[in-house]
């Protein structure tokens, strides 16, 4: 009757060794990168991973229902930005990120894989009979989270999607033509971001050529 606490025990163990890891690189993130301002920004979600990790090692059927959606949500999530990375950035750019930092492209993707991998057996795990039917007798609703699934793929498909129309519409021809204005004609460059801000749009750009890739932000006005 008690496997299900079986079950969630071992996910919590599992989230508990994520989370402080997580904050491990937090702190390894920020101590050799100090200088940069978005680095120090970095906030870590390892202390809310290794609560819920608790919660599960004391056999709590409503957090395991939350993780399992969110579990749902990131499966979709992770195999969204690995095909939208792929597919929506110019080849070019990508096989010179791979030929120049080929120890930081390959992370990338295996990152994402591995937490998608995860996010894969929390979710079956918490989809066991065992804790399916337990959650029933708790008087919990069970049932296919469709909403994680959609909201997951929405995020890395249509959100990019709505980037790339408005990327290469009006405001992404002209943030490239003032980086080219400022950077010259030698490099090739990809709106990555644009963002809006009392008023004022910014843009991220990667400029690249054969040689070299740099970050390349311009203001809007």
């Amino acid at each position: 009757m008690n496997h299900y606490r079986a079950i969630l025990k071992q996910i919590g163990i599992v989230l508990i060794a994520m989370g402080i890891l997580d904050l491990m690189y937090m702190v390894y993130r920020v101590s050799t990168d100090g200088s940069n301002a978005s680095d120090r920004s970095y906030s870590s979600p390892g202390i809310l991973i290794v609560v819920v990790g608790v919660y599960l090692i004391r056999g709590s059927l409503r957090t395991a229902n939350i993780v399992r959606w969110i579990a749902a949500f990131w499966i979709a999530n992770g195999i969204g930005s690995i095909l939208m990375r792929s597919f929506s950035t110019p080849i070019a750019l990508l096989t010179l990120e791979f030929r120049l930092e080929p120890s930081g492209f390959s992370m990338w993707y295996l990152s994402k894989i591995v937490e998608t991998a995860v996010a894969y057996w929390i979710y079956r795990q918490l989809s066991a009979a065992p804790v399916m039917s337990a959650s029933r007798n708790s008087n919990l609703a069970v049932y296919l989270p469709k909403q994680a699934f959609f909201l997951g793929a929405g995020f890395t498909v249509l959100m990019p999607i709505l980037f790339y129309i408005t990327g290469d519409g009006l405001l992404g021809k002209k943030a490239v033509t003032l980086a080219r204005a400022k950077y010259g004609t030698s490099y090739n460059y990809h709106v990555t971001a644009l963002r809006w801000s009392s008023g004022n749009v910014s843009a991220n750009i990667t400029a690249y050529n054969d040689k070299e890739i740099k970050l390349v932000r311009v203001e809007l006005k």
